[in-house]
């Protein structure tokens, strides 16, 4: 079994919290996604699926495992932009953001929607980082 911690519930707020560790029993690969079956069951008595980008795995030092990282970083994928909208952006959705022209920059998204964004709102080279860390850990 190994552990892994939760960093997106939703959909799945009644049975896990962020920052929850689960235990992994099975890893179950579809053609769309990867779904990892916990210890955690349903209120129907089922173990509790998630899907794979729902956490990453602790890495925290234990007695019977080495230490692989002392630190786990947990990848944010869905972040706040703070402009009068109050959008939030889900990383896994942007297929493209655009050079600073300037002092702005498009986000596309795979819906083909763009949003407008300045460097003054959300840095662009914050935004990327974080961007090509989700996609690493995806890898």
């Amino acid at each position: 079994m190994n552990k892994y911690i939760i960093t997106d519930n939703r959909g799945y707020e009644s049975y896990l919290t962020i920052g929850e560790t689960v235990y992994i029993t099975e890893r179950i690969n579809t053609v769309m996604e990867e779904l990892l079956k916990t210890t955690k069951a349903r209120s129907d008595g089922k173990p509790l699926l998630i899907r794979g980008d729902m956490c990453i795995k602790d890495t925290h030092c234990i007695k019977d495992n080495p230490c692989i990282k002392d630190n786990p970083t947990i990848i944010e994928r869905v972040i706040c932009i703070p402009d009068s909208g109050g959008h939030t952006l889900d990383l896994q959705r942007v297929q493209y953001i655009s050079p600073l022209e300037k002092g702005s920059y498009k986000v596309t998204l795979v819906s083909g929607w763009d949003l407008p964004l300045t460097d003054k709102v959300y840095s662009r080279q914050t935004l990327i980082e974080k961007w090509k860390a989700l996609q690493n850990k995806s890898l």
